[in-house]
């Protein structure tokens, strides 16, 4: 759960962020794929118990990491644990993130500056990975949205300092 602080600090960036990526999808389904292509659909379920606990274990190892880095290195190394844990997973960093604010051993613009860029590497990744997997075609149609986001999350946090 997230605390009404964090909350405040967090609120603005996150809606923004949502309503550029919204806006963004929302362009491109209007105007279709422009290719004459449908749509890849899903071959597999998207539940499976053996990926769930993987990322049950990654979650806590990142949490672990991110806390330890912090305790070690100050807010430098919750910084840096953040990015990189945020390769390859964003949710898990930022997790962590807001429990070290909530303890009170990060400060309000270090939750910010955490958030931001575990959000950052972690769009990096997706960027890489739309590529890889489905060329420049896909990451041109996922990569707008991505960096709308990011970028009207980042506008905003900014505004808010």
């Amino acid at each position: 759960a997230i605390s009404p602080p964090s909350l405040a600090q967090l609120g603005g960036p996150a809606l923004a962020g949502l309503a550029a990526t919204l806006a963004v999808a929302a362009l491109w389904t209007l105007r279709g794929p422009g290719d004459g292509r449908q749509p890849l659909l899903a071959e597999r379920s998207a539940l499976r118990l053996r990926e769930a606990l993987a990322v049950a274990l990654l979650l806590a190892a990142v949490a672990l990491g991110v806390s330890q880095a912090q305790r070690l290195f100050g807010d430098a190394g919750a910084l840096a644990g953040a990015a990189l844990a945020a390769l390859a997973d964003a949710h898990s960093p930022i997790a962590s993130l807001l429990s070290l604010f909530d303890a009170r051993r990060l400060d309000a613009q270090t939750l910010a500056q955490g958030v931001w860029i575990a959000i950052a590497a972690n769009t990096v990744t997706r960027l890489v990975t739309a590529f890889v997997s489905g060329g420049a075609a896909y990451a041109w149609r996922v990569g707008p949205a991505l960096l709308a986001g990011l970028a009207a999350s980042a506008i905003v946090g900014t505004l808010a300092d």
